[in-house]
């Protein structure tokens, strides 16, 4: 699947993933909240979604450092870089 969507100001080119793809925004019918600490904590720490489920996610960051929040299959995230001060990949 591919589509241009420039709800937010700028392109974003739309893909089938490993994980999923990028759906219509009107066909999440469900939001889950993320909120970022700078004690590098997610909260809620544990998400549970049924497959083929589109969720919605609205990130916070609540601290002043920068954060990602990055989603994809385990295999994925094994092959992004990992932080410099840890031996986990980014999530």
């Amino acid at each position: 699947m591919a589509r241009e969507d420039t709800q937010a100001g700028r392109p974003v080119k739309m893909e089938q993933k490993g994980l999923g793809h990028w759906p219509e925004p009107k066909a999440a019918k469900r939001t889950i909240a993320i909120k970022m600490s700078d004690a590098m904590r997610f909260t809620p720490d544990l998400i549970e979604v049924k497959q083929g489920e589109t969720i919605r996610f609205v990130i916070r960051n609540e601290g002043r450092m920068l954060h990602e929040f990055v989603l994809g299959t385990k295999k994925e995230l094994d092959r992004m870089p990992r932080d410099a001060g840890s031996s986990r990949p980014w999530a």
